[in-house]
């Protein structure tokens, strides 16, 4: 009957403890009164009100974020925190890491029964909120913005305006729902304030002149998701199908508090321009499903404050930038094509893993080559990634799988560190 949810039997058990109607008494009771009354779910309502009130207000930021969400929306948490951290809202006086802090935030939540289940999925841990605290959150948060967009012919966006096809709570938040075969709109009015912007859809047309004039009018941008999914993990839609963005405009340069960038599933981009890496302060950038994708900017060096870098399948890209290693925050790196042969001027290579250091999880890396330099392997640094549990080698063609032990011994791994070829 409470749906999973803790805290309702909480407050169930509190509305009806000074019932006694004796075994059979009861039993009427479950199956006529409360459920039936429309004074719990508002009696619910205001208890979980005041469990939101009784937050820091730092975790009280952070839940009303789900009101941006439908209901029923599952997320994984990593990406959750990093919502989170674009947004700025995991500021951390005690110098605590970001993600550290956003670990402690949702552990709040979770202990305030705020999430209906956490699950592992494939080793991601995944949430859901439960309808009746979306419902409460949504009430408390009139700065946050769901908005259903699904006229083919509506090319143009009023946020300030309230009709029966729009219908707008507030201007920092939006989430547009777009429909099969709609076009993403040529010009969204009153957008200047908006800080997050996510597209949801089974698949449309994006074109580089609707791009080129939000960038230019939404300078205050934090995160911006054009995958066009319902998840970055499932980045060919509900359908099957990815967006048509065959082109970002130069004017992506103009976003510059942008910290999270989502191009997943954009199946038909070829290239991305120069200007992207003038987004200094951009912490995530997901090309997860981008399988035309040539190549990465060469200045890659310069977004020195990213810290999550989703490569899974793009697989026409046939060399890194030298510049990733100049990326020393980056915790995740899924995949990364290296030069094994010698120290290449623009490429990227075994050794340019030197400084990475703060990288976390799983690593996918294809050595590319004739050989294998021992100086670079060394220069790699392995000893010193800690934080690293797998490291997934792929060997090119030309190096003999004879060269394992080689690379093994030269990469000098730590004990718990497992390399697989």
């Amino acid at each position: 009957r409470c749906e999973g949810l803790p805290f309702a039997a909480k407050v169930l058990g509190d509305a009806i403890r000074h019932y006694d109607f004796g075994i059979r008494g009861w039993d009427v009771f479950l199956r006529n009164c409360i459920w039936k009354s429309p004074r719990i779910p508002k009696y619910m309502s205001k208890i979980l009100s005041l469990s939101y009130c009784n937050l820091p207000l730092s975790v009280r930021r952070c839940l009303s974020y789900w009101a941006i969400f439908p209901k029923n929306f599952e997320i994984s948490k990593t990406l959750l925190v990093q919502h989170w951290m674009a947004q700025g809202y995991l500021y951390s006086s005690d110098n605590l890491e970001m993600e550290l802090k956003g670990e402690e935030y949702f552990k709040c939540l979770e202990a305030h029964s705020c999430f209906q289940y956490c699950t592992r999925d494939g080793g991601m841990l995944t949430c859901k909120m439960h309808s009746l605290v979306h419902d409460c959150v949504q009430s408390l948060s009139p700065y946050d913005l769901m908005m259903r967009f699904e006229s083919v012919k509506q090319l143009t966006l009023n946020l300030s305006s309230w009709t029966e096809e729009v219908k707008v709570v507030g201007t920092h938040h939006l989430v547009m729902m777009i429909a099969q075969g709609a076009g993403f709109p040529m010009d969204i009015s009153g957008a200047e304030k908006l800080r997050t912007l996510v597209a949801v859809t089974q698949g449309c047309l994006i074109t580089s002149q609707a791009l080129s004039n939000l960038f230019k009018q939404s300078k205050h941008l934090r995160l911006l998701d054009l995958s066009l999914t319902s998840g970055w993990h499932n980045c060919f839609g509900p359908s099957g199908q990815g967006n048509i963005l065959d082109e970002i405009p130069v004017e992506i340069c103009r976003l510059i508090n942008l910290r999270y960038l989502s191009l997943a599933g954009s199946k038909v981009l070829k290239i991305l321009p120069e200007t992207l890496c003038d987004l200094h302060n951009l912490q995530s950038l997901d090309l997860t499903g981008c399988s035309s994708l040539r190549k990465l900017p060469d200045g890659m060096g310069k977004l020195m404050n990213l810290r999550y870098f989703y490569t899974w399948c793009c697989s026409s890209i046939t060399s890194y930038p030298k510049g990733i290693s100049c990326l020393t925050s980056l915790r995740e790196l899924t995949n990364v094509i290296a030069r094994a042969d010698h120290n290449d001027a623009k490429e990227f290579t075994l050794g340019d893993f030197e400084k990475l250091n703060n990288l976390c999880g799983h690593v996918r890396v294809k050595l590319v080559g004739n050989a294998i330099d021992a100086d670079e392997a060394i220069r790699a640094n392995l000893w010193n990634k800690k934080d690293l549990d797998r490291i997934r080698i792929n060997l090119d063609g030309d190096i003999g799988k004879e060269s394992q032990d080689v690379i093994k011994k030269a990469l000098n791994p730590p004990s718990d560190l497992n390399i697989e070829f």
